[in-house]
């Protein structure tokens, strides 16, 4: 295990009972750690071969531990209050980082020490079960002379991946172990905390939906979360674009302007009137959503996106 004092980066990583994934994710961290870079990594009580993949790779684990957790979450917010390096990143175990993109993100937060949280482009990549064959279905990126809104394009943009300047913290605290779309919900935290938000469009991820990825095992309570976090920020309208049942039931969660409703009778009255509201829009979202789906099918490939590595 390494032993370094001035640590640059803290790459902070999950995992529980992934071994082979996470084998393949450590060797793809190997291609970007550097010696002044630490790498934390939190496993939730693993039983099967995690505990040997960790010995093949101890030197490059700086801390290892493994005990029971809550979610992904709580695992994150013990790497995170362990980290030393100035920067710090979350990795997932079931992924795979871009080397060229890490660095390049990490040097553009040298370079800007007034950033406090960096976003990057990458790929949203499926299996075909047949062959084997990866396939990518869809680029996550903020298109030229768009302006960067995190909490409009919780869907769009890469949230999970996010490079914090350490110094952001303690104003914005850490994530919230009580909720399925805790990044959606810290990204708020940022938000309202007045954090300096940036996009740097370099690929830097490829993201793999796999049968047991938490955005479809739990994706019900995901959006839930993720509308209850737009209307925490009074973003109405893009509620109403939601299917009206997820938008109902985000209403026990946060519509206030502190982001509570202690009234049950009150939140019931919201959900029902939403719902009346909402149903015809619903309508039109699907056959709008129907109509989008079908002409992409339509088209002959997917079209990579412009990396030119622009700050904005």
């Amino acid at each position: 295990m390494n032993d370094i004092q001035n640590i640059h980066v803290s790459f902070i990583l999950s995992t529980f009972n992934k071994a082979p994934f996470l084998d393949r994710v450590l060797n793809n961290i190997r291609e970007f750690k550097r010696p002044d870079d630490e790498l934390i990594l939190m496993d939730g009580g693993s039983t099967d071969d995690t505990a040997a993949i960790v010995r093949k790779h101890k030197d490059i684990i700086t801390l290892f531990e493994s005990e029971k957790d809550r979610s992904a979450a709580h695992a994150y917010n013990k790497a995170m209050l362990k980290a030393s390096g100035r920067i710090i990143i979350n990795l997932n175990d079931d992924d795979y980082f871009y080397p060229s993109g890490i660095r390049q993100a990490i040097a553009t937060m040298d370079e800007h020490p007034d950033i406090d949280v960096l976003i990057c482009g990458g790929e949203l990549v499926k299996i075909d079960e047949k062959t084997g064959r990866e396939i990518v279905f869809q680029y996550q990126y903020l298109p030229p002379g768009k302006r960067i809104d995190p909490v409009t394009n919780l869907f769009h943009l890469p949230i999970a991946f996010l490079l914090l300047n350490r110094k952001i913290i303690p104003l914005a605290g850490i994530y919230d172990t009580t909720i399925q779309a805790a990044d959606g919900y810290y990204t708020s935290q940022l938000l309202r905390c007045g954090a300096n938000y940036k996009y740097l469009n370099v690929k830097m991820f490829k993201l793999y939906h796999y049968s047991h990825s938490s955005s479809l095992v739990h994706g019900r309570a995901t959006r839930r979360d993720i509308i209850a976090v737009l209307a925490r920020h009074g973003r109405w309208a893009e509620i109403l674009r939601m299917p009206c049942g997820e938008a109902g039931n985000a209403f026990h969660l946060n519509v206030d302007k502190d982001g509570t409703v202690k009234d049950k009778m009150v939140a019931a009255y919201l959900k029902a009137c939403l719902a009346v509201i909402t149903f015809p829009l619903w309508s039109l979202g699907f056959w709008w959503r129907l109509a989008t789906y079908l002409k992409s099918r339509s088209k002959a490939s997917l079209t990579e996106p412009d990396w030119d590595g622009v700050l904005r």
